[in-house]
């Protein structure tokens, strides 16, 4: 997946005052927080930007807490990408994601969080309380009863229909944010021009393309399509074809039945030896070198069960 393009997808959105606005309405509509996490998990932007404390802070800020929870490591930015299954959280407390994606980049993920189950009990409560206690966390009953009580708590039925609106809620972002009659070309999140682009570098990268082809097939020259791919990207056209091609390749790799040969020629190179060099100067290493420690990887995650 072309990270880079992904990139400039996200600093497109949040150099928009949409982005905030579209968590502050999920805070007031929900009563959760919400935030904006890049793919890495990291935070780009939340609401409110300094949340009253919960029972996510009390458990994370107490010594011997437990630290597992997924989206407490990546608010916290503690951890970098969660590839992990989690285990469950202490508190059996839930978060909503929703992906945005655009043309198939993902551009980053909305998270509400904290939600408690309304099905859960008052004797969950204490044994949440009780095991957190065994395992070393400072944390009296009466603490802990204050913030389960103060956590918002939704059924099932609930939980599906805020999903399903935070769903709606992205979609006007996006629509608003393509709209805005003040963002130049630079500031939106792609161009419709630039869309068509990408997806045909997407469809037909196996294809010896030529930035003036594409542009002639668009209907405009291929100056105005290089400084428009540029403006919306930060990229060049050649630069995105090359990434696009690198991350199929890549992509390809881990099919120990193709060979290298194939691989080549499925990604648009007519010959082994240019697709080597091409590989290697954006890899830093062989084709044949990138699949080894791919296996050798994926072998040591097997043998530990384990992705870190």
């Amino acid at each position: 997946m072309p990270q880079t393009l992904s990139r400039a997808l996200r600093i497109r959105l949040i150099h928009s005052e949409h982005l905030a606005a579209c968590l502050e309405d999920a805070h007031w509509v929900t009563g959760l927080d919400a935030a904006f996490l890049a793919p890495d998990g990291s935070l780009i932007c939340a609401y409110p930007r300094k949340p009253e404390p919960n029972i996510c802070t009390l458990i994370r800020g107490r010594p011997g807490s437990f630290s597992g929870c997924a989206t407490c490591h990546r608010m916290n930015g503690r951890q970098g990408i969660v590839s992990q299954v989690p285990p469950d959280c202490p508190a059996y407390l839930k978060s909503l994601e929703h992906e945005l994606r655009v043309d198939d980049q993902a551009v980053g993920r909305f998270v509400l969080w904290p939600i408690r189950d309304a099905g859960i009990g008052p004797e969950r409560a204490r044994e949440a309380w009780t095991r957190l206690a065994r395992e070393g966390a400072s944390i009296s009953w009466s603490e802990w009863k204050s913030a389960w009580d103060k956590t918002i708590a939704f059924s099932d039925k609930q939980l599906a229909a805020t999903r399903r609106w935070l769903v709606l809620a992205v979609k006007e972002l996006m629509r608003e944010l393509d709209a805005d009659p003040r963002l130049s070309g630079s500031d939106k999140a792609l161009p419709g021009l630039v869309h068509r682009v990408c997806i045909i570098v997407r469809e037909r990268h196996s294809e010896p393309l030529r930035l003036s082809g594409i542009a002639r097939s668009c209907g405009v020259t291929a100056e105005h399509m290089s400084r428009m791919f540029h403006q919306a990207t930060g990229l060049r056209f050649r630069d995105y074809l090359r990434e696009v091609r690198m991350n199929e390749s890549c992509r390809l790799l881990l099919d120990d039945q193709l060979r290298i040969a194939e691989i080549a020629e499925q990604v648009g190179h007519s010959s082994i030896s240019r697709f080597n060099k091409a590989f290697k100067e954006y890899m830093g290493m062989t084709p044949g070198e990138w699949r080894r420690r791919s296996r050798r990887r994926v072998s040591g995650i097997q043998r530990d069960g384990s992705e870190y």
